[in-house]
């Protein structure tokens, strides 16, 4: 299933290659770029809908929803997750129960938005092929869930601390937790390698004995390049997204070293911990890919194993329900990285400039986002910058095929 969507993330880091290495400024905040590469990625697998350029309207929708998402992220927003026994209290009753409600309201627009659009599709009989059209006319939707559930499921936050009484908890949808895991990512490993130059000249070393000047890297060049994924998975670890890893809910009441944990209690991994734990990892706060040399296989399966102690990391969860989606980020952030680093050298913006790496640098939220930098992208060579025009172009002028669909440069061809 996974490796259906290989063709969509190599076309997408095709053009995300291709935008960087074209922009007119020498001092860049790449976060836009990749923010595209990854909502298209998603919105494509999802809605067979891609969004070439940053001033898309599906863009502008989704960045309004973030902006709600970073406020309502932040321990304490809510009075009621602080002092539980007040989400008791009548609604009229609970402080932050209409400010939520108001949050709501162009969140879930936006969710509705999107669905309608493919249900219409669906009534004229175009719909292309995708997660949403599958959920559309799955069982599912006659057995409970509502137009407003099959939305959510799809493109959105499911639910927001505070505004559903239904949950206590903050889950993100598809569209919107792929996008942002993998923004957040491959955004803070270019401040990494800009501030670790000897850890790019490593991986460029790995690179050149596997691609050549010829050709981009390929998927199928990913299992060679057992540096560029320590790269990959050392970045989970230093920050892993969001901070405190997946939640779990106890349906029943469970006794744990002597402490009763009743039922009903939110239960979290302490991720932080875990990651940062000196006898694991010496000098844990540093970038050292290192770590991971001898983990070659995906997050997934390590987390399939009997032994905690055999896992890579915990950036996507822990117990019998991890990311479903680990795989999906896994490939984009191995392929994207090796595309980076083939393409170019990633400098800070000036010779004198210092990238920061205190934790003044990051946002404030649950998923922990860096704040705006600039970093300078020189081209390793005019040859590949030849090879990369040439490999955008031919793929914008064939597309590919996705799950039997095809897709050109504006989404998926309406049968």
């Amino acid at each position: 299933m996974t490796e259906s969507f290989l063709p969509a993330q190599a076309f997408e880091i095709t053009q995300l290659m291709h935008d960087l290495a074209h922009l007119p400024e020498t001092e860049v905040d790449p976060h836009k770029y990749i923010r595209r590469t990854s909502f298209s990625i998603m919105m494509t697998a999802t809605y067979g809908r891609r969004v070439p350029t940053w001033d898309h309207q599906d863009v502008q929708h989704m960045i309004k929803g973030r902006e709600i998402l970073g406020k309502v992220s932040k321990p304490g927003t809510f009075i009621e997750d602080e002092i539980p026994v007040l989400g008791k209290l009548p609604y009229c009753l609970q402080s932050s129960r209409g400010w939520a409600a108001q949050l709501a309201i162009p969140v879930h627009a936006a969710k509705m938005r999107l669905w309608k659009i493919l249900r219409e599709q669906q009534f004229a009989d175009v719909a292309p092929a995708c997660f949403g059209r599958e959920l559309m006319m799955s069982d599912s939707m006659g057995h409970g869930l509502t137009e407003e559930d099959g939305a959510w499921i799809a493109s959105g936050m499911s639910e927001f601390n505070g505004i559903s009484p239904r949950s206590t908890d903050q889950e993100a949808g598809l569209v919107e937790v792929g996008t942002e895991t993998s923004t957040i990512t491959l955004t803070n490993l270019m401040l990494y390698l800009a501030t670790y130059p000897k850890v790019q000249e490593r991986a460029l070393a790995e690179l050149s004995d596997v691609v050549s000047d010829t050709r981009m890297p390929r998927f199928e060049d990913v299992e060679h390049l057992p540096y560029i994924r320590a790269c990959v998975k050392e970045i989970l670890r230093l920050h892993p997204i969001p901070t405190w890893g997946l939640k779990h809910y106890t349906d029943g009441e469970v006794s744990y070293k002597g402490t009763v944990i009743p039922k009903g209690t939110v239960v979290l991994g302490n991720t932080w911990a875990i990651h940062y734990d000196p006898s694991r990892y010496p000098n844990p706060t540093a970038f050292n890919p290192e770590h991971y040399l001898a983990h070659n296989k995906y997050a997934a399966e390590y987390a399939a194993m009997g032994d905690p102690l055999q896992r890579d990391h915990y950036a996507f969860g822990a117990g019998r329900r991890i990311c479903p989606g680990a795989r999906l980020a896994e490939n984009t952030l191995n392929l994207a990285l090796a595309n980076l680093v083939w393409c170019f050298r990633i400098e800070p913006p000036s010779s004198e400039a210092q990238m920061d790496l205190s934790d003044e640098a990051w946002e404030d939220t649950a998923f922990r986002p860096p704040k705006p930098f600039k970093v300078r992208l020189v081209p390793r060579s005019e040859e590949r910058l030849r090879v990369g025009d040439q490999t955008w172009a031919k793929a914008r002028e064939e597309g590919y095929t996705l799950r039997g669909v095809r897709i050109n440069e504006e989404g998926a061809e309406i049968r």
